[in-house]
């Protein structure tokens, strides 16, 4: 690390550096395995402020203002940090390396934003890019990033989606377009997130892992050349007792995903379109099992008019293909992925409209 022309004045009070360089630095961020990290010990907790707050309160407060600091220019190049969750089994480890950029204009002052324009790579082949504002040296804190991150090998989360999901990573590759805004303690992100061929292999052993179906919600994430395309936003209140991103963004994954898997023709409408982008309940007319153009995706019931039971198989069957073609034709999905299961009976209540109904899997 490097200072070129600093300046220290005690009356009035004053730091100015024009240029901080830094270059080939490490660093190191660890996860325990009771999920503390090395660095926990360098952020304070609520109770730590509480209490200097009131001794400061009880002594003269003759310090006055914040003892201003600027610093024109921080210069990064060729820098690096590890980072190694003992948390999971396997451990996961990854490096961020060929850190550089320039983060421009640093100031205490309340108005304050600094230029930030950094970029690096995520295990020598992901490219990471951060461009923004930020205000990290004043009290009120202030943050306007954007992060690109492409080309990140998915097989590297195996130790992750084999504790939460009960499988390993097959194959796929991540890419992210993160925007997060923190002002007035105020935290807001949105997150979007493109897997390319993502897909789950074999199957891991684990307390953990979750019970709904994930690879369900994968075949229907997918779109015809095996890409998803999502966005998960996430808010939060960085006052908060309990703030912390891995607070926030599992619950947002879970939401995603059992929203997807309670409603699978739901998801299935928004890739076909239509007026109610819905496909849970579709209309035909009676007898009929073809749908004209206007009545795909609207949020009606399958009307079958009354027949002898051979027939009503034979038309459940023709209907139940017109659908599997249409959802094959309109949303992408692979025929093979599609099964048509044995008609079966229910017993309607009076005055109920007989129903079709549909179940979805995925193999």
């Amino acid at each position: 690390m490097s200072l070129d022309e600093l300046v220290l004045q005690l009356e009035p009070g004053h730091l100015d550096i024009k240029t901080v360089s830094l270059d080939k630095l490490e660093g190191a961020l660890v996860v325990a395995r009771d999920q503390t990290m090395n660095v926990d010990g360098l952020v304070k907790d609520s109770s730590e402020e509480e209490q200097e707050e009131k001794q400061g309160s009880e002594q003269d407060d003759s310090a006055g203002e914040p003892f201003p600091v600027t610093i024109g220019k921080v210069v990064l190049k060729r820098n690096a940090v590890s980072f190694t969750d003992n948390s999971v089994s396997p451990r996961f480890t990854s490096r961020l390396n060929k850190i550089g950029g320039t983060i421009e204009g640093l100031s205490s002052e309340s108005i304050a934003r600094a230029d930030v324009k950094l970029s690096g790579k995520v295990d020598d082949y992901a490219q990471l890019k951060v461009v923004g504002q930020i205000s990290p040296l004043s009290e009120n804190l202030y943050t306007d990033l954007k992060i690109d991150f492409t080309d990140y090998d998915m097989a590297s989360f195996t130790p992750y989606t084999g504790k939460f999901i009960g499988n390993a990573v097959d194959k796929g590759r991540m890419g992210l377009n993160l925007v997060y805004r923190v002002s007035q303690q105020q935290l807001k992100g949105d997150n979007h997130i493109l897997l390319d061929q993502f897909t789950l292999g074999r199957e891991i052993k684990s307390e953990d892992a979750t019970s709904l179906p994930v690879g369900l919600a994968i075949a229907l994430l997918k779109d015809a050349q095996g890409r998803i395309d999502i966005d998960i936003p996430i808010r939060g209140n960085l006052d908060g007792p309990e703030f912390g991103f891995m607070h926030l963004i599992p619950p947002a994954l879970l939401n995603l995903v059992t929203g997807i898997v309670s409603s699978p023709f739901k998801r299935l409408g928004k890739l076909v379109g239509g007026a109610g982008d819905d496909l849970d309940h579709v209309v035909f007319q009676a007898g009929e099992s073809i749908l004209i153009a206007d009545q795909v995706a609207c949020n009606a019931t399958m009307v079958i008019q009354p027949l002898i039971e051979a027939d009503l198989r034979e038309l459940a069957l023709a209907r139940a293909s017109y659908i599997c073609n249409y959802l094959v034709e309109n949303t992408g999905l692979a025929a093979e992925r599609i099964f048509l299961l044995e008609a079966g009976e229910i017993e309607p209540k009076s005055n109920e409209t007989i129903r079709m109904q549909f179940k979805l899997w995925a193999n």
